[in-house]
């Protein structure tokens, strides 16, 4: 008779303890939840037991470290490498319950790459007695193009001049080069003063008692 009370059947009690069970309870996932380019990134999870420790990879962000979530309030130690791997446990032993919710939320100052990726690459997720759980990750975040300075996010465009983040023309000049306008001309040739009666812009020439121009 199997768990199940049937004669000759083969149902059998998972690794949960459920009879016929399909070891739902080793099933942990983590997500990418909101993300704020001023420098937060939310980490979200749904684990089927409890957790003791999670090790997995964020690309694409320069990370300065986590705070809050979940992780936080279990008084789990959380460090983030250079690489942008996140490492999480207890030094007491204490675990995250089975549950969902916010993680964590990684802290960055800039984001490095055109796309943030969160993947497992050698990490685990894991729990009391150092069980492995079944890990789903998953979470892609594109950053689009960077401005003319290579920051993502940024605002700085490249001027008439050709300058990354540039002021343009200045004021009173008439190219880039910072040439001058001749005297009594604006920049594309127009008179800004009077123009005698020889048609000379700023000129002296009169018309006498005679009619005679000069």
């Amino acid at each position: 008779t199997d768990c199940a009370g049937t004669c000759g059947g083969d149902a059998v009690v998972d690794e949960c303890g459920e009879c016929g069970g399909d070891d739902l309870c080793l099933n942990s996932s983590i997500t990418l939840g909101v993300f704020d380019s001023e420098g937060t990134l939310e980490v979200l999870y749904d684990f089927g037991s409890p957790v003791a420790g999670f090790q997995f990879n964020v690309s694409g962000l320069a990370i300065t470290g986590t705070s809050g979530g979940d992780a936080a309030d279990a008084g789990f130690t959380v460090s983030s490498g250079g690489s942008g791997t996140l490492l999480g446990f207890s030094f007491t032993g204490a675990t995250i319950p089975a549950g969902s919710g916010l993680l964590t939320v990684i802290e960055f100052s800039s984001v490095i790459s055109s796309t943030t990726e969160l993947t497992l690459g050698i990490g685990a997720i894991t729990g009391p007695g150092g069980v492995e759980y079944l890990a789903s990750l998953s979470g892609f975040i594109d950053h689009g193009e960077p401005d003319c300075s290579g920051a993502y996010y940024g605002d700085a465009v490249v001027d008439e001049c050709g300058v990354c983040d540039g002021s343009g023309i200045a004021d009173g000049v008439c190219d880039c080069d910072g040439t001058l306008p001749e005297d009594n001309f604006d920049c594309e040739g127009n008179c800004l003063v009077d123009t005698d009666c020889a048609g000379t812009c700023g000129g002296d020439a009169v018309v006498d008692e005679c009619g005679v121009c000069d």
